[in-house]
């Protein structure tokens, strides 16, 4: 600005959060580029190299969904076996999906946490929730890696386990969304 005399006003904004995908949603909300006419992004790495969505061998796909599960509630100590756990049905699609991986190109990365595990140890939980991300070297095969986490084969209709009568829903998102 100095070497060819342009006025205006330099403002850096830190990358705080970046990783929940949608960061820059939260500063235009919040007004910080109120007055802006130019926004520059980068996804700086430690050594100040960028590489982020460039498609030249680099992650450049990544979705990221939550999935739902809704179960029934019941006493764990009194009557458990009146339950559906939610939870359950969460661990059961974390374990089914870690046997998928070492089937999966090299180049698939994929993450979660589970953000509901239901709200105390003596209570079969009604509701859990799990939030993914997969990531790979472009969108459309990120896509279909979740849709393979997704699509999985449920159990058998007659199946013994809890998780039998358990429903899905799932929704692309982050924590925000989470009512």
């Amino acid at each position: 600005m100095e070497k060819y005399h342009l006025s205006g006003t330099i403002k850096l904004f830190p990358g705080i959060a970046e990783e929940l995908v949608a960061t820059k949603a939260f500063y235009v909300r919040a007004g910080y580029f109120k007055d802006v006419d130019i926004v520059l992004g980068s996804h700086v790495s430690n050594d100040f190299s960028t590489s982020y969505s460039t498609g030249k061998g680099t992650w450049s796909g990544l979705v990221s969904i939550q999935y739902f599960f809704h179960g029934k509630a019941a006493h764990a100590a009194m009557a458990p076996w009146d339950g559906r756990s939610a939870l359950d049905a969460v661990e059961l699609m974390d374990v089914s999906w870690d046997f998928n991986r070492e089937h999966l190109r090299t180049a698939q990365r994929s993450h979660r946490v589970i953000i509901n595990g239901g709200d105390q140890p003596n209570v079969v939980p009604s509701e859990a929730a799990v939030w993914y991300y997969f990531r790979e070297m472009d969108y459309p095969t990120s896509n279909r890696s979740m849709s393979s986490a997704t699509l999985s084969p449920a159990p058998p209709r007659k199946a013994p386990a809890p998780p039998s009568t358990t429903n899905l829903s799932a929704r692309p998102g982050h924590p925000s969304s989470i009512k």
